[in-house]
């Protein structure tokens, strides 16, 4: 009985601590050293400039408007003048406090990320964010090199 308890504990133990790898905080969504998730317009404009483009588009299922700004290589969705979004295409731009590029390789994320990279697939790794509904996710090649690094609010 002792046995089934203490290897039951374990069980318990061991998957907390591996879901604990698995996950990144609101704190590291950065974009070259700076957050950005909630960031106002004005500061997003005080940090990264003017976009290249503005648009406006429609989000069905939430029944709400946002303005897509557009840079080189990155965009932001701005939801009530706030940063609810943003995508990295090109490698001007590091993500997060883990350095994260674009074109660097995809095993660079193991030691950060054990789990996530273990469970990898469709050429994809999905980090959830463990203190709001949302993830990043971060695309890679097939010579295992990051194309993409999105945030998805769910």
């Amino acid at each position: 009985m002792k046995k089934i308890i203490l290897l039951s504990a374990f069980v318990i133990f061991t998957l907390t601590c591996k879901s604990q790898t698995n996950t990144i905080g609101a704190n590291d969504l950065t974009v070259n050293g700076i957050e950005v998730y909630g960031l106002e317009k004005a500061l997003l404009l005080e940090k990264f400039g003017n976009p290249l483009s503005i648009t406006q588009e429609f989000f069905e299922m939430d029944d709400l408007y946002a303005q897509k700004y557009y840079y080189n290589g990155m965009y932001f969705y701005l939801v009530n003048d706030k940063v609810e979004i943003f995508c990295i295409s090109n490698s001007n731009y590091v993500f997060s406090g883990y350095s994260i590029k674009i074109g660097d390789p995809i095993s660079g994320l193991q030691p950060y990320f054990p789990i996530s990279y273990l469970n990898r697939k469709g050429n994809s790794i999905v980090l959830s964010l463990d203190d709001m509904d949302a993830s990043v996710l971060i695309e890679y090649n097939m010579v295992e090199v990051i194309t993409l690094i999105k945030l998805s609010i769910h």
